[in-house]
């Protein structure tokens, strides 16, 4: 059977260029750590892949070939860009520096002591499921898990539910939990509503005692509070949210401000 003559054909090749990298070596006992071979690695070979070799067997072939793809800027680009020149194919490669590949984070220069040396002389690159961003606090890493509620339900029940479920799960050694976010805020803002309100009080105590020099005098005023509290208590209830704290600062407020204008009666 005779081959076609394809040197009369024209061809153009159009589609993703690899650059693929081979490793020779020896592999001559098993890692102790994990049951993988350890490689004595003696060279390097790297090979068009892809739409490269494609280009590269239809040039081989005698066909005047062209190929059109898109490669990044960096230096896995120029050596498909050589490699294609080597065996005689005319490629057309628009270079994109916003291509990401692992290959060209290795490619970056990091200085250090003896000179700018690439990252992955360094460090291990590549490419795998993780997040998209790395946070650290105080040098530990963070990992933020963000959710909402649909708005109806108790927040307080959601994070009491939240810490049920994170207290019954058992984390690996070095690993706690912490709650953060506007629950937070609210509860440290119950914290101090709270504090305030006992301090409010203690003062209104020491007022009343000041102006009507009798203990009992100043207890029978203050037995209003709980007074105040029935219809601030009785709205929260029915509009379903539980803020006894806040309330509790305002009854105080008012008590303060009904003493603050009552005159003490002139015993004569």
């Amino acid at each position: 059977m005779k081959a076609p003559a394809t040197a009369k054909a024209r061809v153009l090749v159009v589609g993703d260029v690899m650059l693929d990298r081979y490793w020779y070596g020896d592999a001559t006992r098993i890692s102790p750590e994990a049951p993988v071979p350890v490689v004595l690695w003696q060279r390097e070979e790297e090979r068009l892949g892809g739409a490269a070799n494609v280009a590269r067997n239809c040039a081989a072939l005698g066909a005047p070939t062209t190929l059109l793809s898109v490669t990044g800027r960096d230096a896995a680009g120029e050596r498909v860009a050589q490699l294609l020149r080597e065996e005689g194919v005319s490629a057309s490669l628009r270079r994109d520096p916003k291509l990401r590949t692992t290959q060209k984070l290795g490619d970056l220069l990091i200085e250090t002591p003896v000179g700018w040396i690439p990252a992955r002389q360094i460090a291990e690159i590549r490419e795998t499921d993780g997040p998209n961003q790395i946070l650290r606090e105080n040098g530990r890493r963070r990992v933020v898990v963000l959710a909402n509620t649909d708005g109806r339900a108790d927040m307080a029940e959601v994070v009491g539910a939240i810490r049920r479920e994170v207290a019954a799960t058992a984390l690996p050694e070095g690993f706690f939990t912490q709650l953060e976010g506007t629950f937070q805020a609210q509860e440290e803002a119950s914290r101090t509503i709270g504090m305030l309100s006992l301090l409010s009080l203690a003062m209104i105590f020491a007022i009343l005692y000041s102006r009507y020099r009798s203990t009992v005098l100043a207890l029978i005023v203050m037995g209003s509070i709980p007074l105040a509290l029935i219809g601030s208590v009785a709205a929260l209830w029915l509009a379903g949210t539980s803020r006894l704290s806040s309330s509790m600062f305002s009854a105080s407020v008012q008590v303060w401000c009904v003493c603050s204008t009552t005159r003490a009666p002139v015993m004569r």
